[in-house]
């Protein structure tokens, strides 16, 4: 039919009386054997690549793993190859898990790449988020189908993009906050000043006096609400001014003991000396401390501790708990690598869900009983750092508390 195919070719002679007088030539087949050594070469190419590299079939299971995808999982060849790659994905895979694979490669229909992403459970006990690119390659003697495999870790650079989309989102939320705050401000001094006006009128025995108080307390609450959404945009008339951190903490925690003291909770304070000043807003420090600080004393039961420390960055500090770490809601800021002080804020409070850590920073989330908290406080501590240049991260264990964790840029 004019195909080609290689041969090995053995040639016996043929001897008569000491002479040569033939050979017997035989002649094998040896595509197969061919056929795998090329395949051993490519696999021995593939082994050298640094990303991720795998061979799946159509039912998942692992047929090649290279030495990158050993780095990316952190399992040898060895303690996968057989297995189903099932066995890899995390519960809670946002991919679908390997349903969703076998569900686009085991089909009837025209060969098609497959791309994901997956939740990937490491040997370390780590979840990654893992982006893959499946492509089909049929088996050599055309009787299934193969899924060579390109993946790569994408899990910071996911986290990153939810970061920026929120950092946008809350810039829009400061401008609306601004715009909102004023627009209520104004009527709602009119109306606080009146039913003062009518409370001061009011006689103890009035029967109207329960009703005047009642609307003064709302009037009061949504004065907090407009305050805090003034708060989420930029401070105004406030100037920038040189401050020693230790200072600006200490007097924010004065406050605290003067007005907002708590039996049985502890303040306890671990300054660090000699650290560089900073340029900063000295009101809004202290406010974005002092919503942290509510919130850690709010946290408690009982007795407890909140400790406040200073320190030379935030590696300087020793953990305390086995976390479940919220982003940094200020990364693109960044101040790593440069000169910096970190202000931490723990508490033995009762720790965040995870559920919710990514929440936390949003306006008007709160776990708090109704009328008890705006869920602007974080919003705003948020903002405040965000101006500043500098970071916020969170890390919580339910039942043994949270620590937030403040890095500014030096001056």
């Amino acid at each position: 039919d004019g195909s080609t195919f290689p041969v090995e070719c053995i040639c016996t002679p043929i001897i008569e009386e000491g002479r040569m007088v033939g050979v017997v030539a035989t002649f094998n087949d040896i595509t197969p054997r061919k056929r795998a050594e090329e395949l051993r070469y490519h696999a021995q190419i593939l082994s050298q690549v640094p990303d991720a590299v795998l061979v799946i079939d159509e039912a998942g299971s692992i047929r090649f793993w290279s030495k990158g995808a050993e780095s990316l999982a952190g399992y040898s060849s060895q303690e996968v190859l057989g297995k189903s790659l099932g066995l890899l994905l995390a519960e809670g895979d946002p991919g679908g898990g390997l349903p969703a694979i076998l569900y686009r490669i085991s089909g009837e229909g025209p060969l098609e790449d497959y791309q994901g992403e997956h939740l990937v459970h490491r040997k370390d006990g780590q979840n990654r988020l893992i982006a893959i690119h499946l492509s089909p390659s049929p088996d050599p003697d055309g009787t299934g189908r193969n899924w060579i495999g390109v993946a790569q870790d994408v899990t910071e650079a996911r986290s990153l993009q939810e970061e920026i989309v929120q950092t946008q989102r809350m810039a829009e939320v400061g401008t609306l906050a601004a715009g909102v705050a004023h627009e209520i401000n104004n009527p709602l001094t009119v109306l606080s000043g009146n039913i003062q006006w009518l409370l001061e009128r009011a006689g103890p025995d009035d029967p109207d006096r329960a009703r005047y108080e009642q609307m003064k307390r709302v009037s009061d609450r949504i004065g907090e609400v407009v305050k805090g959404l003034g708060r989420i945009s930029a401070p105004r008339g406030e100037q920038w001014a040189l401050a020693n951190p230790n200072e600006v903490v200490e007097e924010m925690l004065m406050l605290v003991e003067q007005l907002h003291s708590r039996e049985g909770v502890q303040l306890v304070r671990r300054y660090t000396k000699d650290l560089p000043k900073l340029r900063l807003l000295q009101n809004g420090l202290q406010q974005l401390l002092l919503n942290i600080v509510m919130n850690a004393l709010d946290a408690i039961e009982g007795d407890g501790k909140v400790i406040i420390e200073t320190s030379h960055g935030a590696d300087s500090f020793a953990p305390r708990l086995n976390v479940l770490s919220a982003p940094d809601a200020s990364q693109e800021n960044g101040t790593s690598g440069l000169p910096s002080v970190a202000i931490r804020i723990s508490d033995t409070g009762c720790g965040i869900p995870k559920e919710n850590l990514s929440r936390i920073f949003l306006p008007f989330f709160t776990t708090k009983e109704p009328g008890k908290g705006t869920g602007l406080g974080l919003a705003v501590a948020r903002s405040i750092v965000s101006i500043h240049q500098g970071s916020i991260e969170v890390e919580s264990e339910v039942g043994r508390g949270t620590a937030f964790t403040v890095t500014l840029p030096a001056s």
